[in-house]
This record gives C-alpha cells, structure tokens and sequence, in this order.
C-alpha cells in the first residue's frame, strides 16, 4: 500500500522528520566516527612477510648453531608489537621498545589515595587485540609517529552496526623536551617501582574513553610516555653500577631490557600441551629476540 505525505497532519509530518534526520544523523555519525585515517608522519617501520610464518615447522631439538629467527619491539606495554629485520640497541633496550603503556586510577591497598597502576594482558586480555605502528622521523621534533589502533565498543547500538570498524589514534613518538614538556610528569606503579612518566591522555581522551568501553575497564585510563631524562633502574637480580659502572635502566618493560627467547623451547613447551593447545605460538610470549637452536644449544655468538 503506498502511503502519501498528505495523509499525515502536518505536526506527525514534521516530527516524523525529525526523528528520521535524528536516526540518520547517528548512523552516519556511528559509521564514520572509527576507522578514521591518523594521518601519521614518519616511515612506517617493520616488514610485511613476518620470519616466524614457518615457525610450526621447527622441531623440539632445534639447529644446532644460534641463530636470529625474528626480532620485536612492542611499542605500548602489553600490546601487539612490529616484527622488524634489524634494530638499534639503546640503554633501555631495543629501540622503541615499551616507550609507552596504559595504566588505570586505582586506590592504594592501605591509604586509599589514588594512584596510577599500569595495565596488562593479564587483567585485560583483549589488549591482545591492540594494534600498534610506528612511523620515526628522527630529525623532526615529534620523532615520528606511533599509531594505535583497537576495535570499536558496541556501546548502545547493535553489534552488527561496530563489528569490522576501529577506534585509531596518534601521538608524537619521540619528541623533544618543548613538545613534552605539554605533558605533566606524573608516578605510576609498575609493580613495586613508581617511575615518572609523561602522562599524553589529554592528547587522546576521546579514544581513552572509547578504550575504557572496549576493555571493560571500570576505572579511568591514561596514556603514559617514559620520561627520557628519569629512567626506571633495575636492581633485582641485576648487576650493580659497581660491577658495571652503570645501573641497568629500562622503559615500561617489566623488569629487563630485552627479552629474549628460543623458539626450540616453546616448541618442546607445545609438545606436552597439544591436547589443549595443538599450536602455541612464540608470539604469545611477546619477546625481543627469537632465537634458533638446540635446547641445551650452543652458546650464543
């Protein structure tokens, strides 16, 4: 039955057009509001073809010689990383490595004050679903660009409307003192240490919040950068400035520099566990270097 605009009175005309430019309104809004492109600056650094696409094929007991499978850095603490074919070692470890990381405003166990705790997969295990890219620039005064990128909460529309759209953000991935200084230095807890930090969430409020919803966080995040100047020392089961005559220093890492890791021992690790994970990938460990060898292996040269 065909309906005519003159069977409708005009008040019933004019607030069916409004509610119909309303619901218009928010589906275009919903569908261009993710995915948005960042716009980085910098080249993008890492490889298309990653060096562990055969890692299932290596045996248990490995090469006999030490080799470099694969070499990662993880831009933001307990995110997806970018695999890359060569790397600079810096004091903090691989360079870019765990220069950033999210952290939630909990109370302290006895004061109640508030204070900023970092985050991990072991709280929140969809930031396993958190992309990063990084795009250096070294000679410009942002040092480049590290964009991240998650997918987008449902929130009050159906999930049909979000599935396959992303939430995506940028900020300046190693800029100098006069950018940074916009960024209050500010203590987080990483474990028993409070290092400081630059605390970027006013760069990217909006998609912290869009965050918050995605996790399922029920207290507010932020995004925290390393002070370059204030480097977090390591002095559990390290060598003292007296040895070295330096102390060890690391960014957001948990507690060393780099991480490295034998891919020979995850896969002997899978062989006793195919009944619940037929393939266990290195990746999951989220390690510095991959390494080739035997178990007992050679030394590394």
């Amino acid at each position: 039955m065909a309906i005519e605009l003159a069977e409708f009175p005009p008040l019933q005309l004019l607030a069916f057009s409004a509610v119909f430019v309303a619901v218009g309104w928010l589906l275009l809004t919903r569908m261009f509001q993710f995915g948005k492109p960042s716009n980085p600056v910098g080249q993008k650094l890492g490889i298309e073809k990653s060096n562990l696409a055969d890692e299932f094929e290596y045996p248990v007991d490995g090469d006999e010689d030490w080799k470099i499978k694969s070499l990662w850095v993880f831009p933001v603490k307990s995110c997806r990383g970018v695999e890359l074919d060569e790397t600079n070692v810096v004091p903090t470890g691989l360079e870019y490595d765990r220069q950033f990381m999210f952290a939630e405003k909990k109370p302290h166990p006895q004061s109640g004050i508030l204070q900023w705790v970092f985050i991990t997969q072991r709280k929140y295990p969809q930031m396993a679903l958190i992309t990063t890219k990084l795009y250096p620039l070294p000679k410009c005064p942002t040092g480049g660009t590290l964009t991240v990128t998650f997918p987008a909460s449902p929130r009050r529309f159906p999930h049909s409307l979000t599935r396959g759209k992303f939430v995506s953000f940028s900020v300046p991935l190693a800029a100098n003192k006069s950018i940074m200084s916009a960024f209050p230095l500010t203590s987080v807890k990483i474990w028993l240490d409070h290092p400081m930090g630059h605390d970027m969430s006013s760069a990217v409020a909006g998609e912290l919040r869009e965050l918050e919803k995605f996790l399922g966080a029920k207290r507010e995040l932020a995004l925290f950068r390393v002070c370059d100047s204030k480097p977090r020392e390591v002095h559990r089961n390290a060598p003292k400035k007296e040895q070295l005559g330096y102390q060890s220093v690391v960014g957001f890492a948990d507690a060393y520099p780099v991480h490295l890791l034998n891919l020979a021992s995850v896969r002997e690790l899978n062989s006793r566990i195919m009944d619940k994970i037929p393939e266990l990938s290195i990746g999951r460990f989220r390690a510095n270097i991959i390494g080739l060898s035997s178990i007992i292996g050679s030394p590394v040269r």
